[in-house]
């Protein structure tokens, strides 16, 4: 029998497949050819109607996955597959193309839409989610892949163009209720997760943790803020947000949790005093201070009430954490020492009978005068709480 016999016809032409593709001339041969057939709005248009075609066969499109996974699963396919996206990718004209393309594709309505419904299908399915979770993550525990993510990141945002997309994007997003109420429940899913709460927040302090990553986001928000439409959004926004008392309970819950913990709160104290030792931060917020209360008069009344309500509430607080309580006489039992109301009787008549009275920080020293007793200030507040006698009236000056 020769050599090879056993192997069946497929598998002969398989590898004959992959011997032709592995030789980059013939590969060059086959993108030039492509390229030149997509030119040709006509086979384009026949190409995206055939896949349509064999798209909206569920068994097409089951087969076809099927045959895709069976492929990625190979490690010698996905690093053919990757280094070859590598090579398209650094071809700038091949970048302009696909960019031009998914234009082109996302400026038609009907094409978007498919897209979209396309993609709700697919997160639908919780094995793809679970997957693409996994795949995430092996790219993301990969210096090098963060490293190239990061400067495209950074040459698509340094593009005026596609900042001013992006930003238009988000507007329509944001301007639509029930967008925002999906982007809200998604994140509360994801916080509800332990996992992913812990992944998110150590990325987070990685972030916030890198130099020259705090100095981007700041000189970033600097522009943004000194813009005055951006700043009335945002003041509109954070206005919108605080009217509901929903968010202001669990934005007070929250800052409650994170006071109990003496961990965070002294994160919190040492990332305001490094933020306030620096010259140039507490310039700048000064500066902003000012530019606020001179924009916006009502700015300064709306904060002036509100630290007057505080102050109050504090008062009343604790006025009435000082009243005695209202427990009934007692009958009976161990009787007061007479020492308690000689005392109470000379703090009453310090406070009550003489003019001008005495103030509560020489009450101590007034009653060891008069009684040679000791009592600290709070002692002498609870008896005269205690024992005070409305029938005692202030002594008139001019009485002899």
């Amino acid at each position: 029998m020769k050599k090879g016999s056993q192997h069946s016809e497929e598998t002969r032409r398989r590898e004959a497949l992959r011997r032709t593709l592995a030789d980059p001339e013939v590969e060059q041969r086959r993108v030039e050819s492509l390229r030149r057939a997509l030119a040709d709005p006509e086979v384009e248009q026949r190409r995206v109607e055939g896949l349509r075609r064999a798209l909206a066969d569920p068994e097409v499109c089951e087969r076809r996955t099927e045959g895709l996974r069976r492929a990625l699963a190979n490690p010698e396919v996905r690093k053919r597959r990757s280094e070859s996206m590598k090579r398209v990718w650094a071809d700038p004209e091949a970048r302009k193309r696909r960019s031009e393309s998914m234009r082109r594709a996302w400026a038609d309505p009907e094409k978007r839409k498919r897209m979209t419904e396309a993609n709700r299908r697919t997160v639908a399915d919780p094995e793809v989610r679970k997957r693409k979770r996994e795949a995430l993550r092996r790219t993301a525990a990969d210096p090098e892949v963060r490293k190239r993510v990061a400067e495209g990141l950074r040459r698509s945002w340094a593009d005026p163009e596609v900042r001013k997309r992006r930003s238009e994007s988000m507007r329509r997003v944001s301007a639509d209720p029930e967008k925002r109420k999906q982007m809200v429940e998604g994140l509360r899913r994801s916080w509800a997760d332990p996992e992913k709460r812990r992944q998110m927040t150590e990325a987070n302090r990685r972030t916030a943790a890198d130099p020259e990553v705090r100095k981007r986001v700041a000189e970033g928000l600097r522009r943004a803020l000194a813009d005055p439409e951006v700043r009335k959004r945002r003041s509109e926004s954070m206005r919108r947000v605080w009217a509901d008392p929903e968010v202001r309970r669990r934005r007070s819950e929250s800052m409650r949790r994170i006071s109990a913990d003496p961990e965070k709160r002294k994160q919190m104290v040492e990332g305001l005093r490094r933020s306030w030792a620096d010259p140039e931060v507490r310039k700048r917020r000064s500066e902003s201070m000012r530019r606020a209360w001179t924009l916006d008069p009502s700015r300064r009344e709306s904060l002036s009430d509100r630290y007057k309500n505080m102050w109050a509430e504090h008062r009343a607080k604790v006025q009435a954490a000082r009243q005695p309580s209202a427990k009934p006489a007692r009958r009976g039992g161990r009787p007061r020492h007479p020492e308690s109301a000689e005392n109470a009787a000379v703090i009453i008549e310090a406070r009550d009978g003489l003019v001008p009275q005495v103030s509560w920080s020489k009450m101590p020293e007034f009653l060891f005068q008069k009684t040679g007793r000791t009592l600290s200030v709070g002692g002498c507040r609870s008896l005269y709480e205690e024992y005070k006698m409305p029938s005692v009236q202030p002594r008139d000056a001019t009485a002899t």
